[in-house]
């Protein structure tokens, strides 16, 4: 367990280090999202714990049974490597570098 502003919080490591490079999907929200907006869809991502959302949260990507990526009002949280990502990740890191904070 993990705590994050004050509340306790499951954080899954993965088991295995072959299981590292996954195809990440954007969700909805993801895709509304000003940092996450002109990312493809799938997305081949590097990494493999997950955490559980926090209250009012949206989950902006995931793979099979880990989740990615989250916003909560104006914070914003990846839990994978972005600069690993080949162009994708080039692009989210551009997009964040230029977001203005609005959501």
């Amino acid at each position: 367990m993990t705590t994050i502003t004050g509340r306790s919080v499951k954080v899954e490591l993965m088991d295995s280090c072959f299981k590292l490079m996954m195809a990440m999907t954007v969700t909805d929200a993801g895709r509304a999202d000003p940092v996450f907006a002109s990312i493809p869809d799938r997305v081949l991502v590097t990494h493999g714990d997950t955490f559980d959302l926090l209250p009012g949260a949206e989950l902006l990507a995931y793979t099979d049974g880990y989740q990615h990526a989250y916003r909560s009002g104006s914070a914003l949280a990846v839990q994978f490597h972005p600069e690993k990502s080949h162009t994708a990740g080039l692009q989210l890191l551009a997009n964040f570098m230029n977001w203005t904070g609005a959501c």
